[in-house]
């Protein structure tokens, strides 16, 4: 299932998650590798200073750092 889900989530990290490994609002700070789908999912949100890693281990065509319409700084891979 999804790994961690919360408004605010910092200094976190999901690992092999079947789904989501991070999903929130604003998300700082955190690693996510190897989950089943996006890695970290934050539309219209905050991720900065993240890393996401080998994630869409279900190949549904997920990404790494999901953050449509998000501020964005400092994470990589670069979304």
């Amino acid at each position: 299932d999804n790994g961690i889900a919360a408004n605010e989530v910092s200094h976190c990290s999901a690992f092999a998650n079947g789904e989501v490994g991070i999903n929130g609002t604003a998300i700082s700070h955190c690693l996510a590798e190897s989950n089943g789908s996006d890695g970290i999912r934050a539309p219209n949100g905050v991720v900065a200073f993240c890393v996401a890693e080998d994630n869409n281990q279900n190949n549904d065509g997920s990404l790494n750092i999901d953050a449509t319409g998000a501020t964005r700084t400092g994470n990589k891979p670069t979304p």
